[in-house]
């Protein structure tokens, strides 16, 4: 049945969709970084000063959303991951092959 559901058109299409959100979510982390960074030491070619200095709170916030938001990076990740092995049935030990039913007994 695994290998049913493996080579289903919907198994693949969610596969990548899967990765589709993986890497949208991935590029939101990033570019949740860079603004943090950029608010948090400036940029004195463009004459930006550091909005840490000011509102300290703001900061503490948005150090604690950019981790929640890489903790869910990871979480979703790994539950795609355990999701493909178990579709896949990779982890799984293969069941035992049936024995073969006893022959009957040779008649004299």
């Amino acid at each position: 049945m695994a290998a049913e559901v493996a080579s289903s058109l919907i198994f693949r299409i969610a596969r990548g969709l899967a990765a589709v959100v993986a890497m949208v979510m991935a590029s939101f982390n990033a570019a949740t970084m860079g603004i943090f960074y950029l608010e948090k030491k400036g940029n004195t070619h463009a004459f930006w000063d550091p909005i840490c200095d000011i509102v300290q709170t703001y900061c503490l916030r948005l150090t604690v959303a950019v981790s929640f938001g890489y903790a869910a990076l990871i979480i979703y990740i790994l539950i795609v991951i355990y999701w493909i092995c178990v579709t896949l049935n990779i982890l799984l030990i293969e069941p035992p092959k049936k024995a073969a039913p006893p022959s009957a007994p040779p008649k004299p």
